[in-house]
């Protein structure tokens, strides 16, 4: 399985030129040893560099997850199962199938919660979740 389609590549710079204002509130308890110890419970604002975002957009191309991580966490839910996805995009399927270390662009999918009582195997889920990302809407199972 994988996924085809135009995908949509987001690009986040900051402007090297423009600045925002940016209110800080950092919470009550900061531990002894971080270096932020003393702002513990107070506010600050801080000038930081306004995100440029630009698209790139890529024809056609050819996502695989290549591997999936599932692991269990203790939360205040209760034990709950997790994956974390790792996914690669290609120019199309042809690059994939020829080379698999000649994509274009390789992230991870954090602890994503795995649903063993779904009727989609984990595989599935993780291509599922990956179409639910930014860019990823149109793309279509191959």
């Amino acid at each position: 399985m994988a996924l085809i389609g135009d995908w949509i590549q987001y690009i986040d710079v900051d402007s090297e030129t423009e600045t925002i204002l940016q209110t800080i509130t950092y919470p009550e308890f900061i531990p002894e040893n971080d270096p932020d110890h003393e702002k513990a419970g107070t506010t600050q604002e801080v000038e930081v560099p306004v995100i440029i975002r630009t698209e790139k957009i890529h024809t056609e191309v050819y996502v695989n997850v290549h591997s999936i991580n599932t692991f269990k966490l203790n939360d205040l839910f209760g034990q709950r199962n997790y994956m974390n996805i790792c996914y690669r995009v290609y120019e199309n399927k042809e690059a994939s199938l020829n080379d698999v270390y000649d994509f274009i662009f390789e992230e991870h999918l954090m602890q994503k919660e795995v649903d063993y009582l779904s009727d989609l195997t984990i595989s599935e889920q993780a291509y599922k979740f990956l179409k639910m990302e930014l860019g990823f809407e149109n793309l279509i199972n191959d």
